[in-house]
C-alpha cells in the first residue's frame, strides 16, 4: 500500500533521477502504466494470495494469515484472481512484442517497474508463482525481472533482505 506514496515522496525529495517522470508527458505515461498494472495485476495478485491463505489449498504458516485482518476473504476466488493477474502479464507480453522496451512504461525505469517487480518477486513463493508456472509464456517479463535484479539498488536490497532473514 505504501510503495507508490514512498516513490512520490522520494521524487519530491530527490527529483533526479526521476522515477515518476522528468516531464509532464513522461509523468502521464508512467502514471497511466502504474494505474493499469496496479488495478489489473498488483491488486488481483495480492487478493489471490490473501484468498488462497483462507482456502483448503493452503497449508503451513500462511494458513488463515489474513483472517484477523480481513473480515471478508473469498477462498474459492483465489485461482480466478491469480488468472486475472496472469492475463495482464500476458497482455503486457503482447504489447511489448509490438512496442519493445526495457521497462513497462518505456526505456526508463519508473515507479510502475518498481511496483510490478516487487509484486512478482514477493509473491513468487507465496501462492502466486507466475514465473515458475508460466515463465515460458512470459519471455519479456522474465527478461524484465533479470534486468531489474541486476540494478545496483535492487542487488543491495536483496542483500539486505538476506541479512535480515537469512
Amino acid at each position: 500500500a505504501e510503495t507508490i506514496t514512498i516513490c512520490e515522496w522520494l521524487e519530491e525529495m530527490k527529483p533526479e533521477p526521476a522515477c515518476i517522470g522528468s516531464t509532464p508527458e513522461k509523468r502521464a505515461v508512467a502514471r497511466m502504466w502504474q494505474r493499469r498494472m496496479e488495478e489489473h495485476f498488483v491488486y488481483p495478485t495480492f487478493y489471490s494470495v490473501r484468498f488462497w491463505t483462507a482456502s483448503e489449498d493452503c497449508s503451513g504458516p500462511l494458513k488463515n494469515f489474513f483472517a484477523q485482518r480481513n473480515k471478508v476473504l473469498i477462498p474459492g476466488a483465489w485461482k480466478e484472481m491469480q488468472a486475472w493477474g496472469l492475463s495482464r502479464l500476458e497482455w503486457l507480453e503482447d504489447l511489448k512484442k509490438g512496442s519493445p522496451s526495457d521497462y513497462i512504461a518505456g526505456d526508463e525505469l519508473t515507479v510502475v517497474d518498481i511496483q510490478v517487480y516487487t509484486t512478482l518477486v514477493f509473491f513468487e513463493d507465496l501462492g502466486a508463482p507466475f514465473m515458475k508456472d508460466h515463465g515460458d509464456k512470459l519471455p519479456w517479463t522474465k527478461a524484465f525481472i533479470a534486468r531489474m535484479a541486476e540494478r545496483p539498488a535492487v542487488k543491495k536490497c536483496h542483500e539486505h533482505i538476506k541479512e535480515l532473514f537469512g
